[in-house]
């Protein structure tokens, strides 16, 4: 999870982006459906559904200097971040953050300038 303190310029490169973000915390979405075997059509069901959101859990907020001193650090250290995800005992996935878009800041790059291209969209 990103906290911005300030919003990216609408052609941002990494360092621009990297000096709007005040804080990183690790976040977990949990997701629901009520359609059986989550079975769905495209776009109009998870809508319907509420885009399928049913809660957002995010950790302890750290700033991000206290992280990284600029924007390449960052992202090295986000992209080599893991995480494992367990049953009780029983590890049931496993990744890191290189999974995403080679990374969550690239990735968060990607969706600024994206929403930057949407009419209408709030910055």
């Amino acid at each position: 999870m990103f906290g911005l303190r300030a919003t990216p310029p609408a052609d941002a490169d990494l360092p621009q982006l990297f000096d709007c973000i005040e804080w990183v915390a690790p976040g977990f979405e949990i997701v629901q459906s009520h359609l059986p075997g989550w079975r769905f059509a495209a776009a109009a069901d998870p809508i319907a559904d509420g885009s399928l959101h049913a809660h957002l859990l995010v950790g302890c907020r750290v700033p991000v200097r206290e992280i990284a001193a600029d924007a390449e650090g960052l992202e090295r250290q986000l992209a080599a971040a893991t995480v494992r995800l367990h049953r009780g005992d029983t590890e049931v996935e496993a990744g890191q953050g290189v999974n995403v878009l080679d990374g969550p800041l690239h990735a968060f790059l990607h969706f600024a300038r994206e929403l930057a291209r949407c009419p209408g969209a709030p910055t």
